[in-house]
C-alpha cells in the first residue's frame, strides 16, 4: 500500500526510480569507493544508491494520487540491467557506473513514464535519458576514459516513487510507492 504524503507538509520533492536491493547497493558502494580512489570526492551512502528514471521535484501533496495513477498504469517486461562502465562527470561532478547498453523495456519504462507525467502536466527533463547510478558526488573529474567493472547483475522486476527529504547529513529517501514490472 503507498505511504501517505508526510503529515502537514504542502509539497514534497519527489522521483520514480529504479531501487536496487540490498546486497546490490552494498557491491554498488564498494565500486563507488573504488572510483573514489580515481577521482576523490564523497562516496553515496549505501541505502541511498538508486537509478532515478524521473525527477519531479517539489511536487503539491494534492498531486500525489495521480502520480500513484501514473505508476499504476505503467506495463512494462521486467528486465536485466549489467552496470559495466564506470566515469565521472565534471559539469555535475558526479562518479557513476552504467550499463554499456540500454534494454529496450528501460527505453519504454522511461519514455512511458515521460509521456504520462507530460500529459498529467507535470514537469520533466527533457534532456535525454543517461541511464546510471550515481557512486560520488562532489568528485575532481578529470579527462579520462571510461573504466570497464566486472558486470554487476541487477534484475529489475519493479519501478518506484520516492519522496527525499534534506536532512544536515545529506539526502534521506522515503518510498512512497512500488510497481511490479511484467
Amino acid at each position: 500500500m503507498p505511504a501517505a504524503p508526510g503529515k502537514g507538509q504542502a509539497s514534497q520533492r519527489l522521483f520514480f526510480a529504479l531501487w536496487p536491493n540490498a546486497k546490490l547497493q552494498t557491491a554498488l558502494h564498494v565500486a563507488g569507493q573504488r572510483l573514489q580512489e580515481t577521482f576523490g570526492g564523497r562516496v553515496v551512502r549505501t541505502e541511498n544508491i538508486h537509478m532515478t528514471l524521473a525527477f519531479l521535484g517539489s511536487i503539491p501533496a494534492e498531486r500525489f494520487d495521480e502520480l500513484l495513477g501514473i505508476g499504476g498504469a505503467i506495463r512494462t517486461k521486467s528486465f536485466e540491467l549489467k552496470l559495466t562502465e564506470m566515469g565521472c562527470w565534471k559539469r555535475s561532478a558526479v562518479g557513476w557506473i552504467a550499463p554499456e547498453s540500454l534494454p529496450e523495456p528501460l527505453t519504454n519504462l522511461v519514455l512511458e513514464l515521460r509521456r504520462r507525467l507530460l500529459a498529467a502536466g507535470f514537469r520533466v527533463d527533457d534532456k535525454p535519458f543517461a541511464a546510471h547510478v550515481t557512486l560520488l558526488r562532489k568528485a575532481k573529474c578529470r579527462p579520462q576514459p571510461a573504466r570497464q567493472q566486472a558486470p554487476l547483475e541487477w534484475c529489475i522486476d519493479h519501478f518506484v516513487l520516492m519522496r527525499s527529504d534534506t536532512l544536515p547529513d545529506g539526502p534521506q529517501y522515503s518510498q512512497l510507492a512500488t510497481w511490479p514490472l511484467s
